[in-house]
């Protein structure tokens, strides 16, 4: 221990510095190691525990994604045949339409031409009779000057009359 004294260190300090360093260690093994040490272990179970949920909610994603998906081609289905109904629906009203279109037509220039032909036979019936007049005027001006002519267009027109009302 001489030594030690060489040195300078004194044989009762070292020996209140080691039970110090003693008592310091077993202060802090009970009273911050196993605390500190509980602690990490928490967190350690936290962390794993939160780990393994984690785990549990990625596979609940991945279903949840999956069942999304699978719900969207779904909905895309549904709407693929919603719209091939509508087309159809809408070809059918538009071949109706255009059906309805075409009966219009036809009826209406069945009633135009029906129009046309009536107007037609008044015209010529007007006609008729307005030649008719004129023909009985100029004749009678012109039988009224010339007594002969009067009485061969009389005879002739009695022969034809007879010629007429006989067939």
């Amino acid at each position: 221990m001489e030594v030690l004294s060489h040195l300078g260190i004194e044989k009762e300090v070292l020996w209140v510095q080691i039970v110090n360093f003693v008592t310091v260690l077993i202060f802090l093994r009970f009273l911050l190691y196993k605390p500190l040490k509980q602690a990490i272990e928490a967190r350690k179970k936290t962390a794993e525990e939160n780990i393994k949920l984690n785990e549990k909610l990625q596979e609940k994603l991945l279903d949840i994604e999956k069942e999304r998906n699978k719900k969207l081609k779904e909905a895309e289905k549904k709407i693929s045949e919603l719209l091939e109904t509508s087309r159809k629906e809408a070809k059918e009203q538009a071949k109706k339409i255009l059906e309805d279109a075409y009966a219009t037509k036809d009826r209406l220039i069945s009633r135009f031409e029906a129009e046309i032909k009536r107007k037609q036979k008044e015209f010529e019936a007007g006609l008729e009779k307005r030649v008719a007049d004129l023909t009985y005027k100029v004749l009678g001006s012109i039988l009224a000057e010339d007594e002969e002519l009067r009485k061969k267009l009389s005879a002739k027109i009695i022969k034809k009359v007879h010629e007429y009302t006989r067939k």
